[in-house]
C-alpha cells in the first residue's frame, strides 16, 4: 500500500487585525493563535492595517497562506488591490466580521467568483464567547484542511 507524501511546504497563517480605530490588544486573541498551533502551524504573523506596508511583502507568495482578516473593510484601495492580487495567485482567506457580505467585498477587490476564494463567518471577535471560539476551531480546521488538499 503505497502512502502520500507529506507536503514538503509548511502552511503559513497571516492574521490582519481591523481598521485603524480597532484597539488591538494581543491577549484578545490567544484563544486563536492556539486554534491555529493545535493544526500544527507555528508561522503566524499577525499585522494591523497601520502595517499595510507589510502586508505586500507578506503576501508575495501566498501558496500555502490562510489569511484571516478581522474587522477589515477592505475600503483602502491599494489595501483592496493587493489582497485581491495574492487571492488570485492562490491565497486562501477567512473573513471574520459581523457586517461584511461577498457581494460587497467582491466589489471592493473586483473578483467575480469570490465565494470559491474566500470564506466570510459572521464573528464579531470583540464579543465572542465560548461557543464562538468552538465554531472558529471549527471553521479554522476546514480551512486549512482545504489548503492542504490543494
Amino acid at each position: 500500500m503505497e502512502t502520500s507524501p507529506q507536503k514538503s511546504e509548511k502552511l503559513k497563517v497571516l492574521l490582519f487585525i481591523g481598521e485603524e480605530d480597532m484597539k488591538v490588544r494581543p491577549e484578545d486573541y490567544v484563544p486563536l493563535f492556539d486554534e491555529i498551533e493545535q493544526q500544527g502551524i507555528h508561522d503566524i504573523t499577525m499585522l494591523t492595517v497601520t502595517d499595510a506596508g507589510a502586508v505586500e511583502s507578506v503576501l508575495l507568495s501566498p501558496k500555502n497562506t490562510l489569511c484571516i482578516t478581522i474587522g477589515y473593510s477592505f475600503r483602502n484601495r491599494k489595501i483592496a488591490d493587493v489582497f485581491a492580487r495574492a487571492i488570485d495567485g492562490g491565497l486562501r482567506m477567512l473573513v471574520l466580521d459581523s457586517s461584511l457580505e461577498n457581494k460587497i467585498l467582491a466589489e471592493r477587490l473586483n473578483i467575480t467568483d469570490i465565494k470559491h476564494k474566500v470564506r466570510i463567518e459572521k464573528i464579531d471577535f470583540g464579543k465572542r464567547d465560548e461557543v464562538d471560539i468552538e465554531i472558529l476551531g471549527s471553521i479554522l480546521r476546514d480551512e486549512i484542511s482545504r489548503i492542504r488538499s490543494v
